[in-house]
């Protein structure tokens, strides 16, 4: 069933389904660092694999996320070639 918003007042230019809803809350969830976990309990789903099918992660939010955790590796790996270096 599709609830029909009225354009004039809402500003949307498509119907919107009530389906469309926990699609955008799990996606808007986990792209601003919401756990998937925490995400599927406030969904009220009972195994995480159901939240990962709502959860649609944008371009930019898998990019932000790779490239914090290539910063984190490069971080570590340069304080353990400092130590080593320090042992030798």
């Amino acid at each position: 069933m599709c609830l029909a918003l009225d354009q004039a007042r809402s500003g949307i230019a498509r119907r919107v389904a009530l389906h469309d809803l926990p699609h955008s809350f799990a996606s808007h969830a986990v792209m601003t660092g919401e756990t998937l976990l925490t995400t599927s309990r406030l969904l009220g789903h009972s195994r995480v694999q159901m939240t990962a099918r709502y959860a649609h992660l944008a371009d930019t939010a898998l990019l932000a996320t790779a490239e914090k955790i290539g910063a984190m590796l490069m971080t570590q790996a340069g304080a353990e070639r400092r130590t080593a270096e320090f042992a030798a």
